[in-house]
């Protein structure tokens, strides 16, 4: 990917004002990355990683250091339709 990823919001839940998720973008516009805090602590994190084309790679979702899902995408899957889940993984915290 070309460029550095750039934060372009945050959002505090108007349900429970101590949950603030923030978003970080690729210069392209795809999405990098999901932090969920909780009083300014980090809880989870989701990683998107993505090909050459910008099609999905895989998204890793974390939780501390517990790995709640992994899941990998077949290269070059250009529509939600033509993406193969390759491998899913899930821990229990």
């Amino acid at each position: 990917m070309n460029g550095k990823a750039m934060e372009r919001g945050s959002r505090a839940d108007p349900v429970d004002p101590s949950h603030e998720t923030r978003f970080t973008y690729l210069p392209e516009g795809q999405q990098e990355k999901r932090i969920d805090k909780v009083n300014g602590a980090v809880k989870r994190e989701v990683e998107f990683i993505y090909n050459l084309d910008y099609t999905l790679r895989s998204k890793v979702a974390t939780q501390g250091s517990d790995i709640l899902a992994q899941c990998n995408f077949a290269q070059g899957a250009s529509s939600e339709a033509d993406k193969q889940q390759v491998m899913t993984q899930s821990a229990t915290c």
